[in-house]
């Protein structure tokens, strides 16, 4: 009986021994990924943060982006052209000196041309890299 006790007690070792170490281990790795997480545009935030909704329309900002104070930033290439600029610089001006290029492009007010310093000056005191970000948001797609 002795015997049998430490066979099967040697058995119930050795098969403990054979399951230690992480050599045959496998952890749960997926082979592919489905879906993509779509990085948020930094200019975005910029946007949002300085609360530029508040004042205009702009789709790519979403909902928080309905303003009917200031121009309709979702035509910001037709102001571009009016202006006879190119987008990126008619839009960092617009920003830095928003009274540069006042034109026809108030939202449906009945006004037929928008108010001289309505949008505050101060902008232009923007980092750098913020005022880039945001230029980037306002005249690159956002796909």
């Amino acid at each position: 009986m002795r015997r049998g006790a430490l066979i099967a007690a040697s058995f119930v070792v050795v098969l403990a021994l054979a399951g230690c170490g992480s050599e045959g281990t496998k952890q749960p790795v997926a082979q592919t990924v489905v879906g993509t997480i779509k990085q948020e545009s930094p200019g975005k935030s910029v946007f949002l943060n300085q609360g530029c909704g508040a004042c205009h329309t702009y789709t790519p900002a979403g909902p928080d982006a309905s303003g009917q104070i200031g121009p309709d930033l979702d035509k910001l290439a037709d102001y571009a052209k009016q202006a006879k600029q190119p987008l990126d610089a008619f839009v960092r001006e617009s920003i830095i000196d928003p009274n540069k290029y006042v034109g026809k492009q108030c939202p449906p007010s009945g006004k037929t041309q928008c108010p001289k310093s309505v949008m505050p000056q101060s902008y232009k005191s923007l980092p750098a890299s913020d005022l880039t970000a945001l230029v980037d948001f306002l005249t690159k797609p956002q796909g």
